[in-house]
């Protein structure tokens, strides 16, 4: 079985952001040229009633992940304050849930993205591999931006002992 899998963090119920309307329009693509892909979307924190209504209507499987921090915590007590702050963090947390589903292949797929075909063909054009992946210019920033965070930290700590 092949997935399609989306993540998402927020925590303000009251209001639907960019990203909550970013997801619904991907998959609404996705749906545009495939109805039978099963699509699983995590959502970390607190999200607006009307997002879960349009995913609903969208054939989508909702994991509701709790709280961001709180699983961060669960994961790394002691790095915890850190690793919140990588925005992402959370899209590479949810691999229990998906290997619980036995996929035969997975596509996590960013909010921001849209089809122009069935995502099928993303499938079988790239299935001799286990893994790919492309080059992002945001992560090499925010990886740059958490290395010199944690070496100022590490250097404080040194410092006082």
């Amino acid at each position: 079985m092949r997935i399609v899998t989306y993540s998402l963090s927020a925590n303000d119920p009251s209001h639907t952001t960019d990203y909550h309307e970013q997801l619904c329009q991907s998959v609404k693509s996705l749906r545009t040229y495939n109805k039978l892909v099963p699509v699983h979307v995590f959502l970390y924190g607190e999200h607006p009633r009307i997002v879960f209504t349009e995913l609903e209507r969208q054939a989508v499987i909702v994991h509701q992940m709790g709280s961001y921090l709180d699983a961060v915590r669960r994961l790394r007590p002691r790095a915890f304050r850190t690793l919140v702050r990588y925005p992402v963090l959370h899209k590479w947390m949810n691999f229990h849930k998906v290997a619980a589903l036995s996929p035969s292949q997975v596509l996590q797929v960013d909010c921001d993205t849209f089809f122009f075909d069935d995502v099928e063909i993303l499938f079988e054009r790239y299935s001799d591999c286990h893994f790919y992946g492309r080059k992002s210019r945001r992560l090499k920033r925010v990886l740059t931006v958490m290395t010199q965070t944690i070496l100022t930290r590490t250097s404080c700590l040194l410092s006082r002992a």
